[in-house]
């Protein structure tokens, strides 16, 4: 009987004594499962503020592989590099924007290439040598609805061909634009102000003030029209002896090393974009240059592109212009580098058919027959090869 009340005595002992560490115990572990919810809550913070600023960036590429040939008709005059050439190249392009808010982006470009602003390619050559990267845009851009303001270093923000503008030129300075859309009818206005030359010391720096107006008209039945009327004005070039960019092969006028006459180029361009079970293109220009003096002032070209842009396996793009380009007509220092090997006082041919391998990567071949426009007339063909990956 002692004995039974004795483990009874013990039990209830036991039970008092749970029931007051339960709570305890309770409250180490909740103390224990708060520290592991703010743990998670933390990367959870941690993860998010990530993924917001990958949301703020977008980026893309590319890279090309080129087999380029220059051949040249073994009756030219000119003899200084007119041997006939044979080059394996590649062009790695890398850029994006950071988008700081919905008005203000912060833009770059890295690409491959030397201090040549028309070309980023680099050639297989000098036993493996490494090949460098070089910044070819570093821009803001500020937007307030209907207009824009763009500083740095960045891509030509013209409508534009490569009458004028070489494909691969990233402008530097600042631009203004303003849109304004009117039912099918939209209107852009644009300024731009870039330097060319920072310091002389013995006359005014060389600039450029640029002043074009674009207008977009949609019709009925698919058909689109664009015409551009711009004004370009090159300040400071004429007889500027620190001007010497692209001298020696840009086919302009050259008076003791430097520039002979001024550029202020009048610029028409106009396009008409329709659909008929196959989308078709067709596009001119004609440039003048209206500084004082000039004889050769000339520019203009005219074309087609059949098919439609090539993104996917077996889209396809025909291409075919014949240009004219007179001596003075436009800077060659900044015009189409590959066309007649770049410069100006050139006329001919350009081909180009596209042709889509897979998504993200195309061919291309490409075919400038070409001659100078006057002088000598010597015939320049070349004839590209691209295998183009974009990313």
């Amino acid at each position: 009987m002692k004995l039974e009340i004795g483990w009874r005595k013990k039990i209830t002992s036991a039970i008092l004594v749970g029931a007051l560490l339960l709570p305890c115990i309770a409250s180490a572990d909740m103390s224990e499962r708060e520290l592991r919810l703010k743990a998670l809550e933390k990367k959870y913070e941690s993860l998010s503020d990530k993924v917001s600023f990958l949301d703020r960036f977008s980026f893309k590429g590319d890279f090309r592989l080129r087999h380029h040939s220059d051949f040249y008709d073994e009756n030219n005059a000119t003899t200084t590099d007119a041997s006939n050439r044979h080059r394996q190249r590649l062009r790695l392009r890398l850029g994006g924007k950071i988008h700081i808010n919905k008005q203000v982006d912060i833009g770059f470009r890295l690409v491959t290439g030397g201090t040549d602003p028309l070309s980023s390619n680099q050639t297989f050559q000098d036993f493996f040598s490494t090949k460098g990267l070089q910044l070819d845009r570093a821009f803001a851009s500020f937007k307030n609805g209907p207009y824009q303001l763009i500083g740095g270093k960045f891509a030509v923000p013209f409508m534009k061909t490569e009458v004028i503008w070489d494909g691969d030129l990233s402008v530097e300075g600042a631009a203004e634009k303003y849109t304004r859309k009117m039912g099918q009818t939209q209107v852009d206005l644009i300024l731009g102000q870039f330097v060319l030359e920072e310091h002389n010391p013995e006359s005014n720096a060389p600039n450029l003030f640029a002043y074009q107006a674009v207008v977009s008209q949609k019709f009925g039945g698919g058909v689109k029209a664009k015409l551009a009327l711009g004004y370009f004005d090159f300040n400071a070039l004429r007889g500027n002896t620190n001007a010497d960019f692209g001298l020696n092969a840009s086919g302009n006028t050259v008076v003791n090393n430097a520039y002979a006459f001024n550029f202020d180029l009048l610029d028409f361009i106009g396009e008409v974009s329709f659909d008929p079970g196959i989308p078709v293109k067709v596009f001119g220009e004609w440039v003048t240059n209206t500084a004082d003096d000039v004889q050769k002032d000339t520019a203009w070209q005219l074309g087609f592109k059949v098919g439609k842009k090539v993104k996917e396996f077996g889209d396809w793009q025909f291409k075919y212009l014949y240009k004219v380009v007179e001596s003075d007509a436009v800077l060659g220092a900044i015009s189409d580098s590959d066309f007649h090997g770049g410069g100006t006082n050139s006329k001919g041919s350009e081909i180009n058919l596209k042709l889509g391998l897979m998504k993200g990567v195309n061919a291309s071949v490409s075919y400038f027959s070409t001659e100078q426009e006057t002088g000598s007339q010597d015939e320049h063909d070349i004839f590209q090869v691209d295998l183009i990956f974009k990313f």
